[in-house]
């Protein structure tokens, strides 16, 4: 094999059986082998490879009208042929790829991609428009800060996407689906340059949640000093967090108190504040709702009463970082509403309620009530909460008759 050796018959005999490629691939291939012949005007040889033939290769796709995407794809496997055989010593210096950085390229595919500068190389020249290629980066960033390195072409496996997006939806981010979709972009653009497998079907649903996040490895934002490991989230509430707010109502205190204690046995154990990272927290919420069928309303709440402690902790240095956990998204409420029939049927058995009260006709009073509520929409609390004084003696004052 030279220089003056046919571009397809280079495929044929070394490019296929070293990348190994199927029946579906090589027929691509050689589809853009034979879009190279027609531009060359013959059958290319691997001569043709240099900087003026393959940029003006290029160039004449893009006159054609063809799609961005499909001219980036054309071009990058012709590229990768030619990269092969400079490798290969079958071009020499003079035939240096250098507008895709062809070499370059090589030598990472094979270094196995350590500092993930080929998975950031494959984004970049995906031949997607600059937005989707932005979004693919966003969603690589998020796949580093998981796995707590640069991520790379090898990370874009099942196992690890799926634990990955698992501690993405544990912390309740409501980007969830927008990172799967552009980490899926990027795992597609890296197995149209033949470095990985395909994704495989649709994501896996969520029902080993809880085990995916266990096994996952942590969230690099989630460390925390060693002190707080072993300080109780319950001895915090009592000795910091209450004793600088004495004004805090019993009831909120014993809702504080309810949370910790809910916490603890989602954890099977005493809560401690190094349990107050995104990913436990996170996942606590999810189970909570999942597995108690508790409402939304009382989920957040919990959510509300563990992060303000938190924060609390956070602004004393006992936590690097604060909660990103996100509040789930509550249903709206409808209220259960009489029908006007029932109105008329409640009204009409006022007057058969007997007794006073205070000198008063309990009747009377009802009906004033109802009249009142009927015409105002007040809360029934607050209807039963008036006095005469409220009431009496006002230029304001009207009868309030009701309409049934």
């Amino acid at each position: 094999m030279n220089s003056s050796s046919l571009i397809l018959e280079f495929f044929e005999d070394v490019f296929v059986p070293y990348y190994n490629l199927g029946v579906g691939q090589s027929k691509r291939f050689r589809g853009f082998i034979r879009r190279f012949n027609e531009f060359a005007g013959s059958e290319a040889k691997l001569s043709d490879f240099n900087s003026e033939t393959v940029a003006g290769f290029r160039g004449a796709l893009r006159m054609r009208g063809l799609k961005p995407g499909y001219v980036s794809d054309v071009y990058n496997s012709i590229v990768k042929l030619w990269a092969l055989a400079y490798q290969m010593e079958i071009l020499d210096e003079r035939s240096k790829p250098g507008s895709y950085r062809g070499l370059k390229f090589f030598r990472l595919i094979e270094a196995g991609d350590p500092s993930g500068e080929l998975l950031k190389t494959i984004v970049a020249e995906s031949g997607k428009p600059e937005g989707s290629i932005t979004l693919m980066r966003w969603a690589v960033s998020w796949l580093s800060l998981v796995i707590g390195r640069p991520a790379t072409v090898g990370d874009l496996r099942p196992d690890l996407i799926e634990a990955f997006l698992a501690q993405v939806k544990a912390c309740n981010q409501g980007c969830t689906k927008s990172i799967r979709t552009w980490i899926r972009a990027a795992w597609w653009a890296a197995h149209k340059a033949d470095l990985c497998d395909p994704p495989s079907g649709r994501d896996s649903p969520w029902e080993n949640l809880t085990t995916i996040i266990h096994t996952a490895p942590p969230l690099v934002m989630d460390r925390i000093p060693e002190a707080s490991k072993s300080h109780l989230i319950a001895d915090y509430l009592r000795d910091s967090y209450f004793a600088c707010r004495p004004g805090l109502a019993d009831t909120s205190q014993h809702q504080f108190n309810v949370a910790v204690s809910t916490f603890g046995k989602y954890l099977n154990r005493p809560a401690v504040l190094s349990d107050l990272n995104n990913q436990t927290v996170g996942s606590f919420l999810v189970a909570l709702n999942q597995t108690t069928k508790s409402a939304v309303a009382t989920t957040n709440k919990n959510r509300e009463h563990l992060l303000a402690i938190w924060r609390d902790a956070h602004s004393r240095g006992l936590l690097l970082t604060g909660p990103l956990v996100k509040p789930m998204a509550e249903p709206e409420r409808i209220p259960t509403a009489l029908t006007l029939d029932q109105l008329k049927q409640l009204r009409r058995s006022i007057p058969k309620i007997k007794g006073d009260f205070d000198g008063l006709k309990k009747c009377d009073l009802l009906r004033a009530a109802f009249s009142i509520q009927y015409v105002t929409a007040a809360r029934l609390g607050a209807v039963l909460a008036l006095t005469f004084g409220d009431i009496q003696g006002r230029d304001q004052e009207r009868p309030a008759r009701a309409n049934c």
